[in-house]
This record gives C-alpha cells, sequence and structure tokens, in this order.
C-alpha cells in the first residue's frame, strides 16, 4: 500500500499557458503622451533583499516562524534495510498495519504521528539495551523537513550531548512534542514562538556528540512540565497506542 500524496497545481502553469485554453488574448495600448516636464528622479535607495528575495528583518526585530500547506503521509512503512527494534504491526509488505496520520491524545489535542514526509520507520518506542528508547525514529534520504504535529509554543529549542538540537513544544493539555537530532533549526524557532500546525522546525540531522545516521527522534510526552526537570520530568507515550484517526474526520 504505497504512501498517497496530496499534490496542489495552478489551473494554467507556465506549460499550459502554451495551450489555447490558457492564454489571454490583449490588445496593445495606446502609447502615452510624453509629459513637457517629466519628474525628478527618485534617488532613495532601495531596501536591500536577502539571495532568496526575502527582505530583511529589522534589527531587534524577532523573525515569526512561518507555516506551510503539511499534509502527514497516509501510511508508513518500516525502513527495509534495517532491523527496526520494537516494530509496530506490519502487512506483508512492511507497511505498519491499522495506521492513520493523526493520534488523538486528549479531547483537545490531535497530533500528527509521523510530522515529516517520506520518511520509514526504523525504530519504535520501547525498551533498547538497558534503556527506554522514549520515542520513534524516523529516516529520509535525503533529509527532510521536519514539521510542527501540532499548533502550539516553542519550550525548549536548543542543543544537547544526547539529543542534539531539539525543539519541544507544548501543545496545551499537558500534552508535549520533542524533535530530536535536528540540523539546526528554521529561522523564528526560539523559546516563547507560538506556531502553526506544519510550521517548518528544521531538517533531521545527526546531531549529537556521538555517531548516528542522520534521522528523526520523535516524541510524544504528557505530563507537568513546571517541574526541575522540565521536559525530562515527562512521561513519554507511544503513538501507535492511541486512537488513529484519519485526517479528514475533523
Amino acid at each position: 500500500m504505497p504512501s498517497k500524496a496530496i499534490v496542489g497545481s495552478a489551473a494554467c502553469g507556465a506549460t499550459a499557458l502554451l495551450m489555447s485554453a490558457c492564454a489571454t488574448h490583449v490588445t496593445a495600448p495606446e502609447p502615452a503622451e510624453i509629459p513637457a516636464t517629466l519628474p525628478e528622479p527618485d534617488t532613495t535607495e532601495p531596501a536591500k533583499q536577502d539571495s532568496e528575495g526575502a527582505m530583511p528583518v529589522e534589527d531587534g526585530a524577532e523573525p515569526e516562524p512561518q507555516a506551510v500547506l503539511f499534509t502527514p503521509d497516509e501510511s508508513l512503512k518500516l525502513c527495509p534495510t534495517l532491523g527496526v527494534s520494537n516494530r509496530p504491526a506490519t502487512d506483508a509488505d512492511g507497511y505498519v498495519t491499522d495506521f492513520a496520520p493523526f493520534a488523538r491524545v486528549t479531547e483537545t489535542v490531535l497530533l500528527a504521528i509521523v510530522p515529516v514526509n517520506g520518511a520509514c520507520l526504523s525504530s519504535g518506542m520501547g525498551p533498547r539495551g538497558e534503556k527506554l528508547h522514549k520515542g520513534i525514529d524516523l529516516q529520509t534520504r535525503p533529509a527532510s523537513m521536519v514539521h510542527a504535529a501540532a499548533a502550539g509554543t516553542v519550550r525548549e529549542a536548543g542543543y544537547r550531548d544526547d539529543y542534539g538540537f531539539q525543539v519541544v513544544l507544548d501543545h496545551g493539555d499537558d500534552v508535549f512534542t520533542r524533535y530530536a537530532h535536528l540540523q539546526g533549526f528554521e529561522e523564528g524557532i526560539s523559546v516563547g514562538a507560538t506556531i502553526d500546525f506544519g510550521t517548518p522546525l528544521g531538517l533531521m540531522g545527526n546531531t549529537a556528540s556521538y555517531y548516528i545516521p542522520i534521522h528523526l527522534h520523535y516524541e510524544i510526552l504528557v505530563g507537568n512540565y513546571d517541574t526541575p526537570a522540565d521536559s525530562f520530568g515527562l512521561a513519554p507515550i507511544d503513538p501507535f497506542d492511541y486512537r488513529l484517526l484519519d485526517a479528514f474526520e475533523e
């Protein structure tokens, strides 16, 4: 069962404009008369743009994180060349059975199970060696953008030797998500920022104080954040243990 994709396109794109159905016939206007006196030229230096055409942020202004259209994949497959620990139930082709893009964690919080497109599952949640693996691991080749699994507020955004560059989001109702081993952070991702569902957080990476493959470590956490342990005082939950909902039920 291959993953489904939702692709949007303009009705008359660059190629379609060559077709008669999209062509527009315009009558050339009459040339304007040249005035007797011309206005003085504007010698004001235009504002400089960056290499991508974006206007610079004024000094001292904090950039706002920008949400983008993000549609989670409708299926999830195990990474075919890896021995996947704590693997959920799968069909004969390696796809996770009874999978849907979202999980209802509380009455008010609906989270994307896989906050990245085109990923395979390289590890589930559960015991791994002598420790508890508190989330799921997802991989893509090449590395893909990681998105916010739901709207929320950034509680943590920084580097740790064990998690590398990591972001923790507060979704309200004592529900949180962690995104670890990122290559870095997208513009505007900083503590206190309010973000929407689908906001890009950063590319998956392999940041940590030890060697790891490029991947995303993703955790769903519940509990009281306001303790001395912060996010490490929260309880991890397995996303595959929760009732999964189709994206269009809501």
